[in-house]
């Protein structure tokens, strides 16, 4: 993400609509699953107003794309978008 900081509850609410689910582990991590393609993201304990860093940002973007989920750059836009709306 270039120059915009993104909460993690922007991020979150982004993987929802695309059919993620969250699920929060033992140890406090959190995983975002999306069961129809297998895709699972995890994340350390972020709190929903923690900013999440460009390297989290990048790494989902990698994924979704891999997965055929989301092109990485759409990504990249479309939270853009999603955190000025939200």
């Amino acid at each position: 993400m270039k120059s915009r900081q993104i909460p993690f509850s922007t991020l979150r609410r982004y993987l929802e609509g695309l059919g993620f689910v969250t699920h929060v582990g033992a140890g406090g991590f959190i995983m975002c699953e999306h069961a129809e393609s297998g895709c699972k993201l995890y994340y350390p304990a972020f709190r929903d107003n923690d900013i999440v860093p460009a390297l989290h940002i990048g790494i989902t973007g990698k994924f979704l794309d891999e997965f055929g989920l989301v092109e990485r750059d759409d990504f990249e836009d479309q939270l853009r978008q999603h955190s000025i709306a939200g």
